[in-house]
């Protein structure tokens, strides 16, 4: 995801897309493909800017696909396996719900990619092979998990940059309308050309925290949200964190009050308040 000369990354621009209510939907592994595309009315997030997944793989796909496209995920892992995908591939093509379009939920997928990576590998020719003895054989059936919508959108964020399925915070607009809440792209976007003296309210999902001690004894923490535009890191002075250290568990929906501080080229954000989203 690359940046410009001015620092701007390809998913800001998504994200800035987003805010002018563009809709962008995940990747489809039948239809994303090297750039944008419009499908269904919505735009489809590009294949080759998923974690790890470069051009050499997505133009493999595009090639297969055009033959015919993948009619499942068992499908997609028989037919790329002679073409060279590996198992770390597949799991970022999961997490970026490539296949949604094909399967139940994510975490089915992940649980029956071994099945799949185990099948492909006895039904494809090798060694002069037709793999014609075991073409016959049926694929596997799937193993079937229970779907975790935070921890999907955690690691779809992990591979992406930014969410693109339906987060958390997009059901709870009419909360945040109450705080009148900002985006994180847009604060940080303001941020960069106004006065640290600016306070914001920002809201988003507690990614992970770091607790260090001051010189003082004193306990502080850097806590990481993100919301569907953009993540942040927010410092929590001592004092605060003293009264809201219990609410600072992975996954929270926070509300964090507070202001950006702008030194140089490095932003930011020291919190003033910081309460749960409610219910």
């Amino acid at each position: 995801t690359g940046s410009s000369s001015d620092g701007t990354t390809f998913n800001d621009y998504v994200a800035e897309m987003k805010l002018r209510n563009y809709s962008i939907s995940s990747p489809d592994i039948n239809k994303s493909s090297n750039n944008f595309v419009i499908y269904n009315n919505n735009l489809l997030y590009p294949l080759t800017k998923i974690k790890n997944i470069g051009d050499q793989l997505v133009n493999k796909i595009i090639e297969e696909r055009s033959q015919k496209e993948f009619t499942s995920f068992f499908d997609f892992i028989t037919r790329m396996f002679v073409r060279g995908i590996t198992a770390d591939q597949l799991k970022q093509l999961i997490n970026a719900g490539a296949f949604d379009s094909l399967c139940c939920n994510r975490n089915s997928l992940m649980a029956s990619m071994a099945r799949g990576l185990q099948y492909a590998e006895l039904v494809s020719p090798r060694d002069g092979q037709t793999g014609f003895v075991f073409s016959s054989i049926p694929e596997p059936a799937l193993v079937e998990e229970e779907e975790t919508p935070i921890d999907n959108l955690e690691k779809e964020y992990d591979v992406l940059g930014l969410m693109l399925s339906n987060s958390p915070l997009h059901y709870k607009k009419e909360q945040l309308d109450k705080y009148h809440v900002k985006p994180i792209i847009e604060a940080k976007n303001e941020a960069l050309v106004g006065s640290n003296s600016q306070s914001y309210t920002l809201s988003g999902i507690l990614k992970n925290k770091k607790v260090i001690t001051t010189k003082k004894n004193e306990k502080m923490a850097f806590v990481k949200i993100y919301d569907e535009t953009s993540d942040l890191e927010i410092t929590v002075f001592p004092r605060l964190y003293e009264s809201v250290n219990s609410l600072l568990e992975k996954n929270k929906i926070l509300v964090v009050k507070g202001k950006f501080d702008q030194r140089e080229d490095e932003q930011s954000f020291m919190a003033d308040e910081i309460t749960l989203l409610e219910d």
